[in-house]
């Protein structure tokens, strides 16, 4: 594994193999609220424009598809290939850590005002499905991870089981 700087006093890492070609660009780092990512600039001759392309999706050859590149440890700065995966919008969706401003701090896990107790839900195919209410927000976390691990498999972020 090599480091490639960027901007902001931070740096990206890639594996040896992907080093030389990456490390031919400048980059910078693209702060975001959940998730920061190495990026750059590239004109574009058609459009006469420049062009955002990040390092991962260069890695896997895919900066001018489309296609998302999901990063399973939710770290953006980790481009090695073992992090990478192509994934669909909804698959990308199904591995988001939990808000920061959350009740519990788990995904899919919620304290319900009338009652006190936990409330486990989760999301399949944009319809909220609700799994139940427990009494700790640890037995909620560990239900929402049975239903979240069933539907959505690898890609499921997973609050407190592991695999």
């Amino acid at each position: 594994m090599k480091l490639i700087p960027l901007t902001q006093e931070r740096f990206a890492q890639v594996d040896d193999e992907d080093f030389y070609k990456i490390n031919q660009y400048k980059w910078y780092a693209e702060i975001g609220t959940r998730i920061s990512y190495a990026a750059r600039s590239a004109w574009n001759p058609e459009t006469k424009k420049y062009r955002h392309l990040s390092m991962h999706a260069a890695i896997l050859g895919i900066e001018y598809s489309g296609l998302i590149v999901d990063h399973k440890d939710h770290d953006g700065l980790n481009n090695t290939r073992s992090n990478l995966r192509i994934s669909s919008h909804s698959e990308n969706l199904r591995n988001l850590r939990s808000h920061k401003d959350s009740s519990s701090g788990f995904v899919g896990v919620s304290l319900c005002p009338v009652t006190g107790k936990w409330v486990a839900q989760i999301q399949i195919n944009k319809k909220k499905s609700y799994i139940g209410r427990f009494n700790t927000e640890i037995e909620a976390a560990i239900m929402r991870d049975v239903f979240a691990d069933k539907y959505f498999g690898e890609f499921a972020h997973l609050n407190v089981l592991t695999r």
